[in-house]
């Protein structure tokens, strides 16, 4: 499919694209990710995680306020390369604190359930790069 058949929805529709549903779904795993990791518990693997998740909080966070508020329009900017890479490189940095988490973290379960769900929020931008790729391939 080339990337002149796929438009990208901008304004409140964004918000039922596949992006838009992953941008959320980033958000709310990521914190309640962060939430179950973080409370009770502190260390360099906690903060790795911590990191991680903040990370994927602005990020979608912001990216989801451009596009729904029209902002992506008025910058002639390729976004969606942008935002491909965004996801690749954070879902790797995000696979290996959840990683850090999960083997660190056996035998607490609020612990292993935060690691859980940042494995979600790995899905959901990998999910989200895939069809930004899509939109608009690299090449």
């Amino acid at each position: 499919m080339s990337s002149d058949n796929v438009q990208q929805i901008i304004g409140v529709g964004y918000l039922s694209t596949i992006q838009g549903v992953c941008k959320i779904a980033e958000t709310i795993f990521s914190f309640i990710g962060v939430l179950l990791v973080g409370v009770d518990y502190s260390g360099w693997v906690v903060t790795t995680f911590e990191v991680a998740a903040s990370f994927s909080i602005i990020i979608a966070v912001i990216l989801l306020l451009l596009y729904v508020t029209g902002v992506v329009e008025k910058v002639g900017f390729q976004w969606n390369k942008f935002q491909f890479g965004v996801h690749i490189i954070l879902a790797i940095y995000y696979i290996v604190a959840v990683a850090l988490v999960l083997h660190h973290g056996r035998g607490i379960s609020k612990v292993i359930a935060g690691g859980i769900f940042g494995l979600f929020a790995v899905i959901a931008h990998l999910l989200d790069a895939f069809d930004n790729y899509r939109k608009q391939p690299l090449f």
